[in-house]
């Protein structure tokens, strides 16, 4: 069960990322937190290319994020 909260986390993270852009990934909102890259890929995993509607350059990235004990991810 921790896997799929920490597989959550993770995808919301990253659309969250992605709809407010980069200013909030470097908010003070976010010290002390650990992002590292796992893997940016622009085909699916059976091979296909990733597609959207309004792009012609689709990639996933997927991140891991450390929080250190007591550490916040902001307010919601």
């Amino acid at each position: 069960m921790t896997s799929w909260r920490n597989t959550i986390f993770t995808l919301m993270l990253f659309l969250s990322l992605a709809l407010f852009g980069p200013s909030a990934a470097f908010s003070d909102d976010y010290e002390g937190l650990k992002v590292s890259p796992v893997k940016k890929t622009t085909t699916t995993s059976n091979g296909q290319r990733i597609s959207y509607p309004k792009t012609d350059s689709a990639e996933v990235t997927v991140v891991t994020v450390d929080i250190p004990p007591g550490g916040e991810t902001g307010g919601r």
